[in-house]
C-alpha cells in the first residue's frame, strides 16, 4: 500500500531543476517541441508548441534570447499562429560585478 501511496504522489509531483552556468559552459542551447493531435468521427484537431533559448554566459556579458510558436488547426481551420521572442543582456564593465547594466 505503501509502494502504491508513493508512486501516486511522484505521478503529481514535478519539480524543474535549473543550475547556473560552470566555469567551463559558456554557450546553452534548447528546443522543445509539444503537440497533441485529436481525431473523431466528427473532425480533427491538433496543436503545436514550440520553443527555442539559446544563452551565452562569458565573464563580461550574459546574454538571454527565448523564442516561442504556437500553431493549432481544427477542421482545415486555422485557430493558432502566435509568435513570441524575447532578448536581453547584462553588461558587466571591470572587474567587478557589483554594478551591471541591463539592456
Amino acid at each position: 500500500m505503501r509502494k502504491l501511496g508513493l508512486a501516486f504522489l511522484l505521478m503529481f509531483v514535478v519539480c524543474t531543476v535549473h543550475a547556473q552556468f560552470s566555469d567551463s559552459t559558456h554557450y546553452y542551447f534548447k528546443y522543445g517541441s509539444t503537440g497533441s493531435v485529436n481525431k473523431t468521427q466528427d473532425g480533427a484537431s491538433y496543436l503545436l508548441n514550440n520553443g527555442l533559448t539559446f544563452k551565452v554566459s562569458k565573464k563580461n556579458i550574459v546574454l538571454n534570447a527565448d523564442m516561442g510558436y504556437i500553431f493549432g488547426k481544427q477542421d482545415d481551420a486555422r485557430t493558432n499562429s502566435d509568435f513570441s521572442a524575447s532578448l536581453n543582456f547584462n553588461l558587466y564593465p571591470g572587474e567587478e560585478r557589483r554594478f551591471y547594466y541591463w539592456g
